[in-house]
């Protein structure tokens, strides 16, 4: 069945077969080879399989667009599906030989010409593109004229080319989950094609047309072929891959929520990627920290997890525990087998939710309400938390299990007990503390938004009295004459306060000039009082230009 697996040769030698009825043989051969090639993987390998779908020839049939006997559009995409199908079926067997031989005869690279080419010209002249950027490696020598260019959009229209291009990335991510030592073969063409793939707007992705089968497997890949090879992190991140992941993480539906907080989570290993995380904008202009808090929300009302109208913690004993754990309580199981708080782990997204957080730094977040803040409390002690759940699920077996640890370790074990519910009550106090804060400074606001509004009344108030007296005292000639006499009087009231507060000047002269001669009589110590200080003191007071009472000055 393999050797019909070429191109057919036209050559000037009587054929066996018409182009038609060879192709047919082919479309047979590797719809059976799909069911047979897994169940006889030795002969698979004798017969050198893996040669002849990666080699050159192999890879014509495989892109269904230069081999010359097909022309037909709809044996094209049988083909396409079948040789598609035919590679899934034997990659998905997990064999270590049949993968190598794979790798080894260039099967990725190939793959990724098929998933990475898209012609400018093909771009230009099909808007179809924006929908499925995906195309063939040789499209462009193919849709040469307008009906050709037709026959591409009912192809890539069909959902079933999308179900091929899944199966073709699915069998990339395998290949390469199996060499998971070798991520570097995934390579720089690789890279460019998962973020071109991931620029596509996330709005279309979930239009039900079979994008979303797409998107599971290029996060597959992200996981398997970027994280934790170095090279290829730093590629996806110059291509600002942690911004693009994030806007799907924003607009995609929940089911997908899981996978792409995985990828960011391991992301997170490399340092340069939580300045990417903190540098982000969403729409709305949301930050990264508001936009994982709000996920942490939905999960826990997911989840049923009690929680009082503000957020804050209802059951000190139950802060983490959801309806659906609390229902099945705690069972007794081999010390082997995972308990319920150590599957919840594993069943929801708070864990990596708690991991992005715990990578940005809970004091570094920004954009956040109070409602935010009293829920990053309880992610804050998200692991204190699950380790007092952990404690009290031992506590609870060993009693229903008829098991009393010795007094030092029950003493320990209701210590552990008390510690977790203080610790909730610790958080509650937090909470509370945030929400009061929070009235208080609303109230502040309103005090503030109120003083202003009773500020612009007055001022309006004003404004309207000034205009009201105005035209009063223009209209009315009695009123014009008694604000003409309040005038006057203000005037000479004016007037009397300058003249007072020069008489008082004057009058504190006059006294420090008394003062001056009496010190300079004590100060001649009983000595004739000569003529000269009398008229010194005289023409200094003249100097000053204040009056004086000259009876004042023969007193003394």
């Amino acid at each position: 069945m393999l050797s019909y697996i070429h191109p057919n040769e036209n050559t000037s030698q009587a054929q066996e077969w018409s182009p038609a009825q060879f192709e047919e043989i082919q479309l047979h051969v590797m719809a059976a080879l799909c069911t047979l090639g897994p169940l006889c993987v030795q002969d698979y390998i004798d017969s050198q399989g893996s040669t002849r779908y990666t080699s050159p020839p192999g890879m014509m049939i495989l892109l269904a667009t230069v081999t010359p006997f097909m022309v037909s559009e709809k044996e094209k995409k049988s083909t396409d599906e079948v040789l598609l199908a035919s590679h899934r079926s034997m990659v998905s067997l997990r064999d270590s030989s049949v993968n190598q031989d794979l790798t080894d005869q260039g099967a990725i690279n190939q793959y990724l010409i098929f998933y990475r080419v898209r012609p400018d010209q093909i771009c230009q002249m099909m808007p179809l593109m924006s929908r499925c950027n995906v195309i063939c490696y040789t499209s462009s020598q193919y849709c040469v004229t307008e009906s050709n260019i037709g026959n591409m959009k009912e192809r890539l229209e069909d959902n079933q080319i999308r179900i091929s291009l899944f199966f073709l990335f699915a069998m990339f991510v395998k290949l390469t989950y199996a060499l998971w030592r070798k991520p570097e073969l995934f390579g720089e063409k690789g890279v460019d094609s998962i973020l071109r793939y991931l620029k596509t707007n996330p709005k279309k992705l979930f239009n039900g047309l079979g994008h979303h089968r797409m998107m599971l497997a290029t996060l597959g890949a992200i996981w398997c072929c970027i994280v934790g090879a170095t090279i290829n992190e730093d590629q996806f991140l110059e291509g600002e891959g942690i911004f693009l992941l994030l806007d799907l993480l924003q607009n995609a539906a929940r089911s997908m929520h899981n996978l792409i907080l995985g990828c960011l989570t391991d992301l997170c290993e490399n340092a340069k990627s939580v300045s990417h995380l903190s540098t982000w904008r969403g729409s709305s202009d949301q930050t990264v920290g508001k936009l994982l808090v709000r996920i942490w929300k939905e999960e826990e009302k997911e989840l049923g997890v009690m929680r009082k109208e503000d957020g804050t913690i209802a059951d000190t004993n139950k802060p983490l525990i959801g309806t659906l754990q609390d229902s099945e309580g705690v069972t007794p199981l081999p010390a082997n087998s995972p308990s319920q708080s150590i599957v919840d782990i594993s069943e929801n997204m708070r864990a990596k939710l708690y991991a992005l957080l715990y990578k940005l730094g809970f004091e570094e977040l920004q954009g956040l309400s109070a409602e935010d803040q009293v829920t990053l409390c309880i992610i804050e002690r998200y692991m204190d938390f699950k380790q007092g759940e952990v404690w009290s699920e031992i506590t609870e077996e060993l009693t229903q299990e008829g098991v009393r640890p010795v007094t030092p370790d029950q003493e320990a074990l209701a210590v552990i007990g008390r510690a977790s519910q203080e610790l909730a009550s610790l958080v509650i106090d937090m909470q509370e503390e945030i929400l009061e804060s929070e009235t208080q400074h609303d109230l502040l606001e309103e005090q503030e938004l109120y003083s202003q509004i009773r500020e612009n009344h007055k001022q309006a108030e004003n404004t309207l009295e000034k205009w009201q007296d105005y035209v009063a005292r223009t209209s009315n000639y009695e009123l014009l004459k008694s604000a003409k006499k309040l005038q006057d009087l203000s005037i000479h009231q004016s007037r009397e306060e300058v003249d007072n507060s020069r008489e008082s000047k004057e009058n504190v002269a006059l006294c420090s000039f008394g003062n001056l001669t009496r010190r300079l009589i004590r100060d001649q110590s009983g000595s004739v009082f000569d003529e000269f200080s009398i008229a010194y003191a005289l023409l200094s007071l003249s100097v000053s230009k204040h009056r004086f009472d000259v009876s004042e000055i023969y007193w003394t």
